[in-house]
């Protein structure tokens, strides 16, 4: 990584961090927020190589840039949880960390991935480090919320808020990924601009078994009341990952579509779009998906 280079979107939030670093206005206490999988912790990370880079710039090339990119610097930290919580454990480890003076410069970088698993215990040790932050230390935290953290941490903290990708940027980060343009394209519409989510999503077979059931749904008016059983069982009564392959099934459809209407496909996208919408809205999950095939089935 040669800093924020390689960084896709997030333009606004980077400008401001690159404003910063131009006037010498650095804050001691950053935290990264926003939806899971948009690359906030990537940001994070190429801030830190920025930071603690001889040039300046996170020129990915000098010495700095290469230990921070192998996670070896001597002056980069990187606390993560360890199981379900970042425990006191850890932030002691941290406060002795800090108590020894920079080891290659002027700057010590400490990034707190998914800082909202702090424990209580570690968020009060944490709190106090942060009251008090050593001279010429860099804390980044990374979450998904502000309202997941002590709102005393927060406070400390400047915040920058890390959204959503457009379809375009996170089909360009899947392609990088080495997705096939197709999956990368197919996938974007999915991802509701989170990459991590679409690469979370693809690692676990779900494009497979998008097509698979895809397959079969277009065959409902063919077969029985069994197979809506049969398919409802295959996908599962998890809310999310409901709507998300009816969001799929629905760009499927609208692929059929540009080859031809059928008054199958304009009423099954009609249904299937009232069917997201009762979902989001809390409606039961599998009895919502039952009756959606079961009406489909009997066009």
């Amino acid at each position: 990584m040669e800093g924020f280079s390689g960084i896709v979107g997030h333009q606004r939030s980077l400008k401001t961090l690159k404003r910063a670093l131009v006037s010498g206005h650095l804050s001691q206490a950053y935290l990264f927020y926003g939806p899971r999988g948009v690359g906030k912790a990537t940001c994070a990370l190429a801030w830190g190589q920025i930071l603690l880079c001889r040039e300046g710039s996170g020129c990915g090339r000098c010495p700095s840039c290469l230990k921070t990119g192998r996670g070896s610097h001597p002056d980069f930290l990187l606390v993560s949880p360890q199981g379900s919580q970042i425990s006191i454990a850890s932030i002691r480890e941290l406060k002795k960390w800090l108590s020894f003076s920079p080891l290659e410069g002027l700057r010590r970088v400490v990034i707190l991935d998914e800082a909202e698993k702090l424990g209580r215990e570690a968020a009060n040790a944490l709190l106090k480090i942060l009251e008090e932050p050593p001279e010429g230390t860099h804390f980044v935290l990374v979450a998904p919320r502000e309202e997941d953290l002590l709102p005393t941490i927060v406070s400390r903290c400047q915040r920058l808020y890390f959204g959503p990708l457009s379809p375009q940027e996170t089909e360009k980060v899947l392609l990088r990924r080495g997705l096939s343009p197709e999956e990368a394209r197919f996938a974007a519409g999915l991802a509701l601009g989170s990459p991590g989510e679409a690469l979370r999503f693809i690692d676990e077979g779900g494009l497979t078994s998008i097509k698979e059931t895809f397959s079969s749904f277009m065959k409902l008016g063919q077969g029985s009341p069994m197979a809506v059983f049969r398919l409802v069982q295959r996908i599962g009564t998890d809310r999310d990952k409901i709507i998300t392959f009816l969001k799929a099934w629905a760009l499927l459809l609208r692929e059929h579509q540009l080859k031809g209407p059928t008054p199958f496909v304009r009423e099954a996208l009609s249904q299937i779009n009232k069917a997201i919408l009762a979902l989001e809205r809390a409606a039961n999950p599998r009895l919502t998906l039952e009756a959606l095939l079961l009406r489909l089935s009997r066009l």
